[in-house]
């Protein structure tokens, strides 16, 4: 019953849009505007319909290779970009365009994009940035932005508030081994400064030793300070010997 009745109203012209879909009705084989969501009426004798195009929500997946940082490094980007086709206020040129397009196509307008857009902001920060989230948030903002900007002439529309999402950027193998050894190398340095002055005094005896040992004929040792004048054997000769705790004498 209901296939009957849906098959008498399409002979009056009484059509039937999906919902979060909008059907484009041609008169006389040329776009003349949207019908849809729900029922609508066209002039069986002058407009016919193509098929119904989506308003509802729509998600790109995509893959950018070799977008570069600031410092030239190249970072492989995973990104997922939620928009709509908003139709409301569209020229009826760009419309009837549009609505011609397969998803793929339209999708593959979005990618174009988000790829320009993308490589010009990750440009603006340097490879340690684009690893931290801080960086990240605001480009996937700005990014927005962007897009909204430069898509809206043709009806595609980000979602407002979470449309752009970085799943994830893939530095070179290089890039993170480098930065692996420059951690591992600040953590030493951070231990080794608390025994700055110990080390230095250590350094110091072991030098001192070592001249001992190179040069027993004649022996001349630098001092640390150019105020100290070079230390002779004949007087080493004369010195109190050294103390458990080090190098330090008495008289």
């Amino acid at each position: 019953m209901k296939s009957m009745l849906q098959l008498c109203g399409r002979v009056v012209g009484r059509q039937l849009a999906p919902d979060n879909c909008v059907v484009p009705v041609l008169r006389l084989d040329r776009f003349h505007r949207l019908g849809g969501p729900g029922y609508f009426q066209i002039n069986p004798f002058l407009e016919r319909t193509l098929p119904p195009v989506s308003v509802g929500l729509r998600v790109g997946e995509f893959n950018f290779q070799e977008v570069q940082s600031q410092d030239n490094i190249p970072f492989n980007v995973r990104l997922t970009v939620l928009y709509q086709f908003v139709p409301d206020g569209l020229e009826a040129r760009v419309t009837s365009q549009i609505v011609r397009l397969e998803p793929r196509q339209v999708e593959g307008i979005v990618r174009s994009y988000a790829s320009q857009g993308l490589r010009r902001l990750a440009a603006r920060y340097p490879a340690v940035e684009l690893s931290g989230s801080s960086a990240l948030s605001a480009i996937e903002c700005d990014l927005a932005g962007f897009l909204n900007a430069n898509l809206r002439a043709l009806g595609l529309v980000p979602l407002r508030h979470g449309g752009i999402l970085i799943k994830e950027t893939i530095p070179p193998d290089k890039f993170k081994q480098t930065m692996l050894l420059a951690r591992q190398h600040h953590v030493t340095l951070d231990a080794l400064s608390q025994y700055r002055d110990r080390l230095n005094e250590m350094a110091i005896r072991a030098q001192f030793l070592a001249g001992l040992e190179t040069f027993r004929g004649n022996l001349a040792l630098l001092s640390t300070t150019d105020s100290l004048p070079p230390v002779g054997l004949s007087n080493l000769l004369n010195l109190p010997p050294l103390q458990p705790s080090g190098l330090s004498t008495k008289a």
